[in-house]
């Protein structure tokens, strides 16, 4: 019996590239695997729009998706 790789899945997070394990994450997982701030906001890119993703949103990854962060703004 041959053994199954496991399924890897290419994202780009700021246009660099991660490799994640599994399909199911969460925003924050995305955000600490990317060594953004877990304050900033986590954006999906589908053409040109953004989706706000939160920190504890499940989210399915499909190849080549692209995510934007915008780092927390400072209150004065």
């Amino acid at each position: 019996m041959l053994e199954e790789k496991a399924k890897t899945v290419m994202i780009y997070v700021n246009g660099t590239a991660l490799t994640f394990e599994t399909r199911n994450v969460t925003g924050l997982e995305i955000k600490t695997r990317a060594g953004l701030d877990p304050n900033s906001e986590l954006y999906r890119k589908t053409g040109s729009h953004l989706k706000l993703i939160s920190n504890d949103e499940k989210v399915e990854l499909h190849e080549g998706e692209q995510f934007v962060d915008f780092p927390p703004t400072p209150v004065s």
